[in-house]
């Protein structure tokens, strides 16, 4: 549930919240969020990453809550160009907390820690999707299974798949081709 640093990238949340969260995107809000990363594109090519910051800082207020997840992510690129580690993590950490709903932002997520060599920590997340999602979500559970192969824990590949057997074979043969694939290439196939 925490990071190394002490940071929660995935607070538990009531259902009621969740679902307070979910909130359709509009024209309005694409257009919102179009003009705010390009003033966080810009304030990044002049200043970098505290630049980009402070255009947020000073357009936050004028975010809808439906976009404030994306805009969460946007800063999160650009503190991994600027090697800012820790904002990275606090990015993530405030996506998930602004729209925990999407598995999209659960995988932009995971990708960015992935990106960063903290495969640990994006294991810790894609487990921390699948007990919010459960194991019937295929795009968490195929990323775990290539995350679980690099990380070599075979242990935890096979717990995986034999949580899936009481799920439909068509909600389930991605995952499980995966994993078979992760055993041959280990050389127990």
């Amino acid at each position: 549930c925490c990071l190394r640093n002490g940071s929660r990238l995935w607070p538990p949340q009531a259902p009621s919240e969740l679902m307070a969260t979910k909130t359709v995107d509009g024209p309005r809000q694409r257009q919102e969020l179009q003009r705010f990363s390009e003033a966080v594109a810009a304030a990044e090519r002049e200043g970098g990453y505290p630049a980009a910051l402070r255009a947020f800082e000073a357009r936050v207020d004028g975010l809808a809550s439906s976009v404030m997840w994306r805009a969460h992510l946007e800063l999160a690129e650009c503190a991994k160009r600027s090697a800012d580690v820790p904002h990275v993590k606090h990015h993530l950490a405030r996506a998930l907390q602004a729209h925990s709903g999407p598995v999209q932002v659960w995988l932009e997520a995971c990708r960015t820690l992935d990106e960063l060599g903290e495969l640990e920590e994006c294991r810790t997340l894609l487990e921390q999707g699948i007990e919010h999602y459960g194991v019937s979500n295929e795009q968490l559970c195929l990323k775990l299974v290539r995350v679980y192969e690099r990380l070599g824990d075979h242990g935890a590949l096979r717990s995986l798949v034999s949580s899936l057997r009481t799920e439909p074979p068509e909600k389930t043969c991605k995952v499980l081709l995966e994993a078979v694939h992760s055993e041959v290439r280990a050389g127990n196939g």
